[in-house]
């Protein structure tokens, strides 16, 4: 019996190189001999590896390839070496991110140096990233002030202050809860906490602790007094905040936000209410009664703050009576419905049976909520009375009117109408009419033909014709490719062909719209023997500069842009493509030719030079701009 198992590699998200370590283990442990290997490989890789394989290995079937080869055939091809600049380049830019734990930004950053080439210099390298990336400015202190730092010792002390860290915190955070009870004097607490640290960052968290302690027990006697040392607002006790079960995002524990962490910076600790302290922090921030405000202001010393309370803006409500009862709603044109939480609906309601509701909604930033139930109660305001749909959410805060409700009551909204920015008048529109009528051959609807000449591909002194195989396609995509290749035969893009020394395996591409783009993975055949157009693309910047001083803009989008281009007799005989349906060669310009990008924008900038000053070209979007409707149309 085998030890172990190995599944088929998945193609699309799989690791290459990690599937052949795990097989070379296979082998190990049950004894596989090196004559075995290729036909286990070839047993265990699945229908796609396979299929891949063999197009890649092509003229030479499978079967004939060393398992070594057959390894290194599929490695070039689904993990080749990736450049050492660009590997560098992301393994500099790497830093620990706020919710990182010492050892996982570490693990991180061994993975991205796997393929940067240090060499020799790999430690060395890790300690600098790692002390310059750490997100700790205490850690960082400590380790530049060591005289003599090797990476293993930057790691060992970066652990052992983060642990310090967070057992201190879980040590004034005990001290606080007890200090409210009644149990421990602040002054003891403060002696345990200072007990705990040392250096700076003990004397800042102590002072930390002193203020909060402070506020904490001020407010065991006032409400009125000192800020909430769990949120920060004024209005409640600890005890009462309905943020104490939230987790810090800077010391991972339960029972604050950020702006009250013991170990964030005095200066950044902040009263929601105070408009004239701590006034050097960076960025704007919004704070009310319902905000939960556990943003990074890990740096303190740049800009003023500007503090708003939203209650200063309060929300615009209108009282509706829903089933003969009276409910405030809260007008919100961004919601698509009307909602009230759970609990106004077992207060108001509940004699009304729920239904149920599949169907999700989503909110803002893309997470699904999902309703308790809809019901359909009678709605009435301003004469109109009619069933309409409330929908009612679980943890909801407040009871929102929707444009649902808003539309089917007549409700008048600020924000009804909108205009057009630029928006060309009449006159325009008939003059662009006129112009649609004058070409209408141009705008049918069908392929167009560049009558420019003809385009040749160029290959490298010495080029060998390479044969591929077509690829299997998967069943639910049959149909859709077979209309494609019916309607680039109608049109000519392709014609069949009995016999061909080239042959390019068929990669059907969804589009954004929806349909299919047939194209053929050419960098496998013709792409590595081929001259390269290097005709360059224009930059943002150029075209920014050409429509510079324009008010009125137009863009016109090529149709199926590359196919407008003929290709000469020789060239099409180097494009053919492989189908389930045999062989099509192109007779004009593909999509994945390395050299189409080049020769398509040469085309176009020698075609439209000097047309007019204001009209840029990038591929197959032509830009056209004008400083007034007159310029824009004679452009």
């Amino acid at each position: 019996m085998s030890i172990g198992s190995i599944k088929e590699f998945n193609l699309q998200d799989g690791n290459w190189n990690f599937y052949t370590e795990r097989l070379e283990m296979y082998f190990a442990a049950n004894s596989v001999k090196n004559d075995k290997k290729l036909p286990t490989l070839i047993s265990v890789m699945g229908e796609d590896a396979y299929g891949l394989l063999a197009s890649l290995a092509s003229p030479i079937q499978p079967k004939d390839l060393s398992y070594d080869r057959a390894v290194n055939i599929l490695s070039q091809h689904l993990q080749p070496k990736p450049s050492i600049m660009a590997e560098r380049y992301k393994f500099r830019q790497r830093r620990q991110m706020t919710t990182e734990t010492v050892a996982c930004y570490v693990a991180e950053l061994k993975r991205l140096s796997k393929y940067c080439d240090f060499g020799k210099s790999l430690e060395e390298n890790l300690r600098d990233q790692f002390v310059c990336g750490v997100s700790s400015d205490v850690i960082r202190q400590r380790l530049f002030a060591e005289e003599t730092l090797t990476y293993e010792t930057a790691v060992r002390l970066a652990k052992s202050m983060e642990s310090a860290e967070r057992d201190a915190a879980s040590v004034e955070r005990t001290g606080i809860v007890h200090t409210q009870a009644g149990n421990i004097t602040p002054e003891l607490n403060k002696l345990n906490i200072r007990g705990k640290r040392n250096g700076e960052a003990g004397r800042q968290e102590a002072a930390c602790s002193t203020r909060a302690e402070g506020n904490m027990q001020f407010q065991a006697d006032s409400p009125n007094g000192l800020p909430c040392t769990v949120c920060g607002w004024r209005n409640h006790t600890a005890v009462k905040c309905k943020y104490r079960q939230h987790t810090c995002s800077k010391c991972k524990n339960v029972g604050h936000l950020r702006r009250m962490c013991p170990l964030a910076d005095i200066s950044c600790r902040r009263d929601p209410l105070s408009t004239n302290s701590h006034r050097k922090t960076r960025g704007v921030n919004f704070v009310g009664s319902n905000d939960v405000d556990d943003t990074d202001y890990s740096s303190c010393d740049d800009d003023f703050i500007n503090y708003l309370s939203l209650s200063k803006y309060p929300p615009v409500s209108l009282p509706l009576i829903v089933n003969d009862k009276v409910i405030s709603m809260e007008v919100d044109t961004g919601a698509p419905i009307a909602c009230i939480s759970k609990e106004t609906y077992d207060a108001m309601f509940a004699d009304v049976p729920l239904k149920p509701y599949s169907q999700g909604f989503n909110c803002y930033n893309k997470t699904k909520i999902q309703p308790v139930g809809v019901l359909k109660p009678n709605v009435k305001y301003g004469g109109i009375s009619k069933n309409l749909e409330l929908f009612v959410m679980d943890k909801g805060t407040t009871s929102l009117l929707g444009r649902h409700w808003l539309t089917e009551l007549k409700i008048p909204t600020m924000c009804k109408h909108a205009s057009c920015v630029n928006n060309i008048a009449t006159d325009v529109s008939l003059n662009v009419d006129v112009l649609l009528d004058r070409y209408k051959e141009i705008f049918d609807g069908g392929l167009g033909r560049f009558n420019g000449g003809e385009i040749q591909l160029r290959l490298r002194d010495g080029a060998v014709p390479i044969y591929c195989r077509a690829r299997p396609l998967p069943y639910a995509l049959l149909r859709r490719v077979d209309n494609e290749l019916d309607s680039m035969l109608r049109d000519g893009i392709i014609e069949p062909v009995d016999s061909s020394d080239w042959a390019t395996p068929l990669v059907p591409v969804s589009k954004s719209d929806g349909g299919l783009r047939l194209c053929a993975d050419y960098k496998i055949t013709l792409n590595p023997v081929l001259l390269v157009d290097r005709y360059p693309l224009p930059r943002v910047e150029d075209l920014l500069v050409t429509l510079n001083g324009s008010q009125y803009f137009s863009k016109i989008d090529l149709s199926q842009a590359y196919n407008q281009l003929v290709l000469d007799e020789t060239s099409r005989d180097l494009t053919v493509i492989n189908t389930h349906r045999g062989l099509f060669r192109y007779n004009r310009l593909v999509f994945g030719l390395a050299s189409s990008a080049g020769i398509f924008q040469r085309t176009m900038t020698n075609l439209l030079k000097g047309v007019h000053p204001s009209v840029g070209i990038f591929q197959d979007d032509v830009i056209i701009g004008g400083s007034s409707k007159e310029e824009h149309l004679k452009a």
